[in-house]
């Protein structure tokens, strides 16, 4: 595991598994979260904590006690991670391909081509003719 004050600067591996009272303890902690990224994380927006709620709600109703939410929470708990870990690799590759765009000039010339006028005409041709002829800017 690594001290907090390195991992809050880079996105390698935090842990390298919970023991059981390990991932009850960091559950636990997941639900008192306000900033909740588990849910901008979550490829299908699932706000976790509520969802933990929920099923502690319908375990106490069915059992009476909660005692077989705390089977769950370990696996809640790597799905947290996990989605956390996924965004880091997420963030790693846009960095990437974002540097990779740059050293191409990608933007430069993006911007080049927003700003330069086009011939309407010419413009409009090569759309219906749906040819791969450039649009050029007026003769001026």
């Amino acid at each position: 595991v690594q001290d907090p004050h390195t991992r809050n600067r880079n996105f390698s591996e935090v842990a390298l598994g919970y023991t059981e009272g390990m991932a009850v303890e960091e559950a636990l902690r997941c639900l008192g979260c306000k900033h909740k990224p588990c849910i901008s994380g979550c490829p299908v927006a699932i706000d976790i904590p509520a969802f933990i709620e929920e099923e502690k709600a319908r375990i106490v109703g069915y059992y009476g006690h909660a005692g077989p939410l705390k089977r769950l929470l370990p696996g809640l708990e790597a799905f947290r991670q996990a989605q956390v870990e996924k965004r880091g690799e997420t963030y790693e590759e846009f960095i990437k391909e974002w540097d990779a765009q740059k050293a191409e000039k990608v933007w430069d010339r993006l911007r080049r081509l927003i700003n330069t006028p086009i011939d309407l005409e010419t413009a409009l041709r090569a759309a219906q003719s749906d040819s791969s002829t450039e649009l050029v800017p007026p003769q001026m």
